[in-house]
């Protein structure tokens, strides 16, 4: 494969093929991709540094991961990302954007997982075991399509995360929250086998949203939650189910 240590380097245009290893490693900022293929017998690519860029490109990790980023502010765009073991793309720091993209991660992965805060996710069509998993805060989830295929669509762990105008699947539930501040708005979410949406947690408000599930179709926990503008249905067990305090639901059709 290639191996970039520096920054201000460039690969255009180029097959990259990483046998027994990762098919492009770079530890540095500044780089970029664009317009290549790059398979790696272990990860497809890994960055540790800021400020890269990979648009236009074919990616396949076919024993590990499919991208790895430790660092952060890198842009990854107009791509298509696949982890035939484990991860489609994990992230490991802050600022960093994933747009116009297709991820695949393995059955029992995430699609994209993320450890850190204010990352977006705008406009990507996402696969794995989990769709997007979250530990941290102030990410964001824009206009994009997550299914997790043996758990959740999408996995949050963290506060005021935003998950908007987005269609979630997920084959246990839809959304899972755990923390507060967080928002669903605008979103279709489905959870196969729980709940639509499930929120651990204060201060989170579900708006304008589509919410169905296999038991309620959103299940809160905590204080001071918002319902809003919103339809959920629950196939087998409660619309909406709240334990709690101060939580108000408004303007909703349950």
């Amino acid at each position: 494969g290639v191996n970039i240590t520096g920054s201000y380097n460039l690969i255009n245009g180029s097959n990259v093929t990483g046998v027994r290893h990762d098919g492009v490693d770079i530890a540095g900022s500044d780089n970029t991709i664009y317009d290549s293929n790059v398979v790696g017998g272990w990860a497809g690519m890994y960055i540790a540094g800021s400020d890269n860029l990979i648009y236009d490109v074919n990616v396949t990790g076919e024993g590990f991961g499919g991208l790895g980023i430790a660092g952060s502010h890198n842009l990854i765009r107009d791509s298509a990302i696949v982890g035939r073991g484990f991860y489609g793309v994990s992230i490991n720091g802050s600022d960093n954007v994933i747009r116009s993209s297709y991820v695949v991660g393995g059955a029992g992965y995430p699609g994209i997982g993320i450890v850190g805060d204010n990352s977006t996710i705008y406009d990507v069509i996402v696969r794995g075991g989990y769709g997007i998993a979250i530990r941290g805060s102030d990410n964001t989830i824009y206009n994009s399509n997550a299914t997790g295929y043996s758990y959740d669509g999408v996995y949050i762990w963290g506060n005021g995360n935003t998950v908007y105008g987005s269609r979630v699947v997920g084959n246990w539930s839809g959304v899972y929250i755990y923390g507060s501040y967080n928002l669903i708005n605008g979103s279709n979410v489905t959870g196969n086998s729980y709940n639509g949406v499930y929120v651990l947690g204060n201060h989170t408000a579900i708006v304008r949203s589509y919410v169905t599930g296999y038991l309620s179709g959103i299940n809160i926990t905590g204080n001071d939650n918002t319902i809003y503008g919103s339809r959920v249905v629950g196939n087998s067990d409660y619309g909406v189910y709240i334990y709690g305090n101060y939580n108000n639901v408004t303007d909703a059709f349950v």
